[in-house]
């Protein structure tokens, strides 16, 4: 729930709904998921209260809750939205050839922090987060405390895989930094790039 409440807001900075989150929805979804498991409601709506207060939204008058900036305050929301990003598990299958099963492992890939990304004809950097609750990517511009998103999945289809096409590709730059770089393109339509081959390696098996 909480990278929900983050997503929403850094998604949709403009939305004020998503500024304000109701007392009673909030309570009546926490009891959906604890009545099931017999779970204490009270313990739960503390915890997520607490939540609320550290990325700044302060209890009305009407028990509800509210955004106590006029302009999100993107950078701490940013932190924020990273921390539970990377408490996201990716599971992958290991084939173990000496005893023929397969066995579930907990396994995380390098997690690229930056990427450089195509934009309107110019490289950008971005810190970039990954984000498959929604299956989006989330890119942030420091520079100019803005994010964009890159929807590469149905939202609705929460999946520990963006099931994305992924073309590898080389370039060198003649006119800027007489590099030569490893790039890639996904979905036919974004394309990124990284000075090592082996940082596109572990950007592309973030996607996949």
């Amino acid at each position: 729930m909480y990278l929900h409440i983050l997503w929403n807001i850094l998604k949709y900075p403009k939305n004020i709904k998503y500024r304000q989150i109701s007392y009673q929805a909030l309570c009546d979804y926490l009891d959906s998921k604890c009545h099931p498991l017999g779970a204490d409601l009270e313990p739960m709506i503390a915890k997520i209260e607490n939540f609320l207060q550290s990325i700044e939204f302060k209890k009305g008058n009407d028990d509800n809750w509210y955004y106590q900036h006029n302009r999100i305050q993107v950078l701490h929301l940013w932190n924020c939205y990273q921390k539970y990003i990377n408490e996201q598990t990716v599971y992958v299958f290991i084939l173990l050839f000496f005893f023929f099963f397969f066995f579930l492992y907990k396994m995380r890939y390098p997690i690229p922090k930056r990427v450089c990304m195509l934009l309107d004809e110019k490289w950008e950097e971005y810190k970039i987060a990954f984000d498959y609750q929604h299956r989006t990517i989330m890119l942030f511009d420091e520079s100019e405390l803005k994010v964009q998103s890159l929807q590469v999945g149905n939202p609705k289809k929460s999946s520990l895989e963006f099931n994305v096409n992924i073309q590898y590709y080389n370039d060198f730059d003649v006119e800027h930094t007489h590099a030569k770089w490893a790039c890639l393109i996904l979905n036919h339509i974004w394309h990124f790039r990284a000075m090592e081959f082996q940082d596109r390696d572990a950007l592309a098996n973030r996607l996949s």
